[in-house]
């Protein structure tokens, strides 16, 4: 049975804060709430599984971060690690609303993507998306996507990779 944090109106994390969840947990964001996380360069805010000092190379230690329609996540200096995915971004029924911002963060180590965005709206600077055993970035069925110094280096080595680290589907606009 999976366990679950339901966010449903803001929420705001600050800096230094650590977030562990268990094996099958993960955080959804319903529609018209907004999660902050906001570290700073010293303390960045984590996001880990528990165990993940026991177990070091190993993903996939909890499920990840799900984005219902109009719901968003503002990110700034922030650690993601070891999930199954990194983030998970339903369409946006607003199309002024980003529905993504992040800033300084670094997401790796996902079984599957690190962030996939589906017809979304994302604002990226100065990230790196990287170690996963899908795309690092998948961006499916268009949308509007802002990313400055975004760096991807998808060097997993858990089992062979058959996607590309960048994956684009039917972007139009």
């Amino acid at each position: 049975m999976d366990t679950y944090v339901l966010i449903q109106t803001p929420a705001l994390l600050f800096q230094q804060n650590q977030v562990v969840f268990h094996k099958s947990a993960y955080l959804a964001v319903s529609n018209l709430a907004t999660l902050t996380v906001n570290g700073d360069l010293a303390h960045p805010v984590r996001f880990l599984a528990t165990g993940w000092i026991l177990l070091p190379g190993s993903s996939g230690q909890w499920v990840g971060f799900i984005l219902k329609k109009e719901a968003a996540i503002k990110d700034q200096l922030c650690n993601h690690k070891k999930r199954n995915f990194g983030v998970s971004i339903d369409e946006a029924v607003n199309i002024n609303l980003n529905m993504l911002e992040i800033d300084n963060t670094i997401i790796e180590n996902m079984i599957d993507d690190d962030i996939y965005a589906y017809a979304t709206n994302v604002v990226s600077y100065n990230c790196v998306l990287g170690d996963c055993g899908a795309a690092s970035l998948a961006l499916d069925f268009g949308g509007s996507y802002e990313f400055d110094q975004m760096t991807i280096g998808n060097y997993w080595s858990n089992s062979i990779r058959l996607d590309s680290a960048l994956y684009l589907s039917k972007l139009y606009g």
